[in-house]
C-alpha cells in the first residue's frame, strides 16, 4: 500500500501525479464504504438480537394476518 503511505505525507502528496491521487482516492472511498457497511450490519444484528430478547419478534408462522382480514369487532360494512 505504497499509495496510502504516500497520501499521509503532504509533501509526497503534492509530488504525486493525478493518476496516483485518483487511485488513492478510490481506495479511501472503498475502505470507507466497507467500514460503513460493516458497522451498519453490526447495528442491524444488535437490533435483531434485542427484538428477540425482548420478545417483540413477529412470527410469520403464528398466523397473524393483516388488520383488514381480521374481525375487528366493529359494525359490518354495508354494500348495496
Amino acid at each position: 500500500m505504497q499509495i496510502m503511505d504516500s497520501m499521509k505525507d503532504p509533501q509526497l502528496l503534492r509530488a504525486m501525479g493525478l493518476g496516483d491521487k485518483l487511485l488513492g482516492s478510490i481506495i479511501v472511498m472503498i475502505l470507507g464504504l466497507v467500514i460503513c457497511m460493516v458497522v451498519l450490519s453490526i447495528i442491524m444484528l444488535i437490533i435483531k438480537l434485542l427484538r428477540v430478547a425482548g420478545g417483540r419478534e413477529k412470527s410469520t408462522a403464528a398466523g397473524h394476518g393483516s388488520a383488514s382480514s381480521q374481525n375487528t369487532g366493529g359494525p359490518p360494512s354495508q354494500t348495496e
